[in-house]
């Protein structure tokens, strides 16, 4: 009869899955972000390599018995990269890889920056679903058996897009649908979203509701709150927030 297998110590289990995704991502090394040098091509092939790495961290079998934020230690500590991340009540896990792409601008002047951000769905099967790419996470919900999210899509010269998720299983596989987008002024305070998800507090003029037509500030700041009703986000309320007199000193 074989003698029993003692099983390795918790440390020396994260330090061979912190290697062996060193390994798995060595054939494509971060390339350089810097402005005006042209290696778009490079940046893809990193890109590509890093949802294989994640998904075969999460799905190795020496790390089945780790909970889930030591392996999004691992993955920090392997890649160099910072991860966000937010559970749910199944095997499921909303991973957002932060800067795994260089922002440089696409063009000059108020053109769009490329998103920072790759927004995944892992489980520990090697199940592994690229949701998006976006300038970044503003913040995420679970909500009984979706992910209700609030990104910021595009940043761009002076204003910023943004758009609710729902991110849902459907036949096995995780799907995102936009339920609504807007954009506003970058100098505005950011959207927020509720702790429930389904309701959002943003700061775009043309999603106001219910404001008098008689405004006279020119650019005002107009604050809305939406809620989910009915299958869509609906404006409840918009308001103008008064803009703060300059206290003039002596």
């Amino acid at each position: 009869m074989p003698p029993p297998v003692t099983p390795l110590p918790t440390v020396a289990v994260e330090n061979l899955l912190a290697q062996q995704l060193k390994q798995d991502l060595s054939a494509y090394p971060r390339p350089v972000c810097q402005a005006g040098t042209h290696n778009e091509k490079e940046w893809a092939d990193y890109g590509q390599s890093l949802a294989p790495a994640l998904g075969r961290l999460f799905s190795d079998s020496r790390g089945q018995s780790l909970p889930w934020q030591k392996l999004v230690g691992i993955f920090e500590q392997g890649s160099g990269l910072a991860l966000d991340a937010l559970e749910s009540n199944i095997d499921a896990l909303l991973v957002t890889i932060i800067k795994a792409n260089c922002n440089n601008r696409t063009g000059g002047g108020a053109s769009p920056a490329a998103p920072r951000d790759n927004v995944y769905v892992v489980n520990r099967h090697g199940g592994i679903w690229q949701i998006g790419q976006v300038a970044n996470v503003l913040n995420a919900v679970w909500a009984v058996d979706h992910w209700i999210v609030l990104v910021t899509k595009t940043d761009y010269g002076g204003g910023a897009s943004f758009e609710i998720w729902h991110i849902s299983q459907l036949a096995g596989a995780w799907k995102n649908e936009p339920k609504i987008q807007f954009t506003q002024s970058a100098s505005q305070p950011l959207p927020r979203l509720s702790a429930d998800g389904n309701g959002v507090t943003l700061y775009s003029l043309p999603a106001a509701c219910n404001l008098p037509k008689n405004i006279s500030d020119p650019n005002p700041i107009v604050e809305s709150d939406y809620r989910w009703q009915n299958g869509q986000y609906q404006c409840i309320a918009s308001r103008i927030i008064p803009t703060p007199t300059p206290t003039r000193h002596p």
